[in-house]
């Protein structure tokens, strides 16, 4: 499971360092470099959701609420980061 979140966070990073130097806003960039992740970000979902006992209905509320939610914020710190923020 390290390892997944590992390569995720190398590719948000190195999705973040060019969408950091435009000049669209925070949140919209964040969303940008979620955009671009989907296959490492999709092959973290299914290992959890394989390992997790909760019903589907119950992953996916548990996805969004806490699992996206962290993603956006750690790409928000990367952009950041790379702006000199």
């Amino acid at each position: 499971m390290r390892r997944l979140l590992t390569i995720q966070t190398e590719c948000f990073g190195k999705q973040a360092e060019p969408v950091a130097a435009t000049k669209s806003d925070l949140e919209t960039a964040a969303h940008e470099v979620l955009g671009r992740r989907t296959k490492e970000t999709q092959t973290y979902k299914i290992f959890l959701d394989r390992i997790n006992a909760q019903p589907p209905a119950q992953f996916e509320e548990y996805w969004k609420s806490e699992i996206e939610t962290r993603d956006l914020q750690r790409v928000k710190k990367l952009i950041g980061i790379f702006r000199g923020q």
